[in-house]
C-alpha cells in the first residue's frame, strides 16, 4: 500500500490516488483507478535496466513511474531499477501529438504493464499492454473504438492474463465492463448483464482472488439504484445481484470487495435504511442473502470505511457508531455479525479516527491514525485486537502543528513507516518505527534542501526499501528510494527531467 500525502495543498496532490485519510473512504481495492490529468497508477530476473527494447532484462523490484519528463505537459511511463538509480526507460509506445498516458498498472509478476493513454489518437483513451522485457512496444488490448468513445479505467486479474475494462464501447455514453485476454487483444467481450436503459456500470470492479468472477456495481435493473452484481469470467453477460433487495433510495456505494479467501463479499449501503449506510457480507454461495456486520447505529451514525483480516474471518471498520460526527473503530467476527467492539480508547473531546487504519500481515494487529490525544493534532496508534481499547502511540513526539499523514505497516510485519512533519511544521519526511519500541523513530529520507519533502512512499515488496517521492533536492518533484538499513541516504531513481517537469506517481 502506497502512503499518500493529503494535507497539502500542492498541485500534485490532485493526482494521486489518497489512501484514507478522508473520514469516509471505501473498503479494499479495485485496481487501477481512474485519473484525469494528470495521471495515476492502480519479480523476475535481476540486473539494471536495457534502453534497447530488445529483450531487456527487468530488474528484481521494477519501480514505474508517470512523469512529463521528456516534454512539460506529456505524461510518459518510465521504468527504473532501485539498484541502478538515475537510469530509466521508457514504458509506453510512442504518443500521438499531444496524448499522454492516463492510467496504469503493474501486473502481479511484476513482468509488463497495463495503461491508459491517447496514444494513437488525441482525446481518445485506450487500453494497452507493455512487456517489461520489452519496453516501448505496446499493444493495444480493447478492439478499434468509434470516435467519441473511450476506455475510463481498468483492473487487471491477478495471475496478469485478463484485463477487465470500462468503456462506452457499444454505445456512446453508456459505461459498460469488457473483458480481453492479454494474449489476445481486441477480442473483448461484454461482461455485464444487459442494462435497464439509462443504466451504466459505476467506477470500481474487482476480480475476485481466484480470479475467476467478476464483481461490479451498476444500476443495472434500476436506473438510479446501484446495486452488486457478481458474474464468471467464463460465462460473461450472465450475473447475479449479490446484494438483496434495498430500501427505496438505498445503493451500495464504492466501498466493496471480496474477502480473501474469495468466500464472501462484504460492502457498504444503505440497504435498510436509506442514507444510512451500514456494513454488510453476503457469503457467495448464498447470493442475496446478507448479514448486517456493524453494531447498532446512534441516530445520524454511518460506517464509513472497512477492512477485511487476511485469514478472512473479522472485518475492522470506522464509524460514528456510538456518537454522531465522532468516527471510532470497531472489529467484528464475519461468524459473530452485529457483535462489534470498539477498538481504540476514549478519545478526546472532539477527537476521531481519521479512517486511515491497516492491519499487520499476521491480522492480530491495527495501526491507525487519529486525534485521539488531541482534537487539532493526528498521531499514529496501534492497538492489538485480542486487547481491544489498550492502544499505544507509535509516533515520535510531534513539533508544534505537526501532524502523522500517512503511514503503512511493514509487508512481513514488526515495522510501521510513517510520514508527518514531525521534526518541522514546514517539512514532510519519512519515519520507520519498531512496534517494540513505540515512540522511538528513526528519520528514513534524505536531508530537504529544495521542497517540502514527501508526496507519497511504499515499501517495495521485500521490505528492504522504501521507494518515495518528494520536492527534496528543489521544489521538482522527484522520485528517490532508502534503504531500510542506510537512513537518510537516498538517490534520486527517475531519469532527468525537462525544465518544468516532474514526476506525478508511481507503482512497484
Amino acid at each position: 500500500m502506497k502512503l499518500v500525502n493529503t494535507s497539502a495543498a500542492w498541485p500534485i496532490v490532485a493526482a494521486l490516488t489518497a489512501l484514507g485519510l478522508a473520514a469516509c473512504g471505501g473498503g479494499g481495492g479495485s485496481g487501477g483507478s481512474a485519473a484525469a490529468n494528470p495521471p495515476t497508477s492502480p519479480s523476475s530476473g535481476g540486473g539494471g535496466v536495457n534502453g534497447n527494447g530488445n529483450g531487456a532484462s527487468i530488474p528484481a523490484v521494477p519501480v514505474i513511474y508517470v512523469a512529463d519528463q521528456d516534454q512539460v505537459d506529456i505524461y510518459e511511463l518510465y521504468l527504473a531499477d532501485p539498484e541502478a538509480p538515475g537510469t530509466s526507460v521508457k514504458v509506453n509506445g510512442p504518443l500521438t501529438p499531444g496524448g499522454v498516458v492516463d492510467m496504469f498498472a503493474l501486473t502481479n509478476d511484476r513482468k509488463a504493464v497495463i495503461y491508459t493513454a491517447d496514444q494513437n489518437i488525441q482525446n481518445r483513451t485506450e487500453l494497452f499492454f507493455v512487456d517489461l522485457a520489452h519496453p516501448g512496444v505496446s499493444t493495444r488490448l480493447n478492439p478499434s473504438l468509434v470516435p467519441e468513445r473511450d476506455v475510463f479505467d481498468f483492473v487487471v486479474s491477478p495471475d496478469g492474463k485478463r484485463v477487465v475494462y470500462r468503456a462506452d464501447q457499444d454505445t456512446d455514453g453508456v459505461e459498460e465492463l469488457y473483458l480481453v485476454n492479454v494474449s489476445a487483444p481486441s477480442m473483448a467481450v461484454k461482461v455485464n448483464a444487459p442494462l435497464v436503459p439509462g443504466g451504466r456500470v459505476r467506477s470500481r470492479y474487482a476480480f475476485s482472488p481466484d480470479g475467476t468472477r467478476i464483481l461490479y456495481r451498476a444500476d443495472q435493473d434500476k436506473v438510479g439504484t446501484t446495486e452488486l452484481y457478481i458474474v464468471s469470467v467464463d460465462h460473461p453477460g450472465v450475473a447475479t445481484r449479490a446484494n438483496p433487495e434495498l430500501v427505496a433510495g438505498g445503493n451500495v456505494i464504492s466501498a466493496y470487495d471480496f474477502s480473501p479467501d474469495g468466500s464472501m463479499i462484504v460492502y457498504i449501503a444503505d440497504q435498510e435504511a436509506d442514507e444510512v449506510m451500514e456494513l454488510f457480507a453476503v457469503a457467495l454461495d448464498a447470493l442475496g442473502t446478507s448479514v448486517k456486520l456493524n453494531g447498532t447505529l446512534t441516530d445520524g451514525g454511518d460506517v464509513c470505511r472497512f477492512e477485511v483480516s487476511p485469514d478472512s474471518t473479522r472485518v475492522v471498520y470506522c464509524a460514528d457508531q456510538d456518537d454522531d460526527e465522532t468516527f471510532e473503530l470497531y472489529a467484528v467476527e464475519l461468524a459473530s455479525p452485529g457483535q462489534s467492539v470498539k477498538l481504540n480508547p476514549k478519545l478526546v473531546e472532539g477527537g476521531s479516527v481519521t479512517g486511515k487504519f491497516d492491519f499487520s500481515p499476521d491480522g492480530n494487529f491495527i495501526a491507525y491514525s487519529a486525534n485521539q490525544d488531541s482534537a487539532t493534532r493526528v498521531d499514529l496508534y496501534g492497538v492489538a485486537l485480542d486487547v481491544p481499547g489498550v492502544a499505544h502511540k507509535l509516533n515520535a513526539p510531534l513539533t508544534a502543528g505537526g501532524n502523522v499523514i500517512s503511514f503503512d505497516v511493514h509487508p512481513q510485519g514488526g515495522h510501521v513507516a510513517y510520514f508527518a512533519n514531525q521534526d518541522d511544521v514546514n517539512l514532510y519526511e519519512l519515519y520507520t518505527v519498531d512496534l517494540t519500541n513505540p515512540g522511538l523513530a528513526t528519520k528514513l529520507s534524505a536531508p530537504i534542501s529544495g521542497g517540502s519533502g514527501l508526496f507519497s512512499a511504499s515499501y517495495a515488496p521485500n521490505g528492504e526499501k522504501i521507494v518515495y517521492t518528494a520536492s527534496q533536492e528543489s521544489e521538482t518533484v522527484q522520485l528517490y528510494v532508502v534503504d531500510l538499513l542506510s537512513p537518510g541516504i537516498a538517490p534520486r531513481l527517475n531519469g532527468p527531467l525537462v525544465p518544468d517537469g516532474s514526476v506525478w506517481d508511481f507503482v512497484l
